[in-house]
């Protein structure tokens, strides 16, 4: 027989509740049917075609972040271009460094 480890897991009451629930319908206990859903769980977590089917729903999810993030960018870029033209235009002032172009004559 193989070893065994008994461990402790801490669950909602309600998914507690839908465990307890399911395993009296395929008369089981709790502990029968939380390990055969475990070991589902796990031998589906190391599944290659589970796997990939993670990784794609993660592409998927990165690319439309990106996407989002892109289009809030440019519309922050574009706001503040059409914030800079609504303003009025800033008098230059005259070089004053060398004394060339000063307003005032002597």
């Amino acid at each position: 027989m193989a070893k065994s480890t008994t461990f402790t897991l801490r669950m909602s009451q309600e998914d507690y509740d839908l465990l307890s629930s399911l395993a009296a319908i395929f008369n089981q206990s709790i502990a029968e049917l939380a390990r055969e859903i475990m070991g589902e769980g796990i031998r589906e977590r190391l599944d290659p075609a589970a796997i990939d089917r993670r990784i794609e729903k993660e592409r998927a999810r990165l690319k439309q972040a990106a996407i989002e993030i892109r289009d809030r960018v440019e519309r922050s870029a574009t706001a503040d271009v059409g914030a800079v033209a609504d303003r009025e235009p800033v008098a230059q002032t005259a070089n004053t460094d060398s004394g060339e172009g000063s307003a005032e004559e002597d």
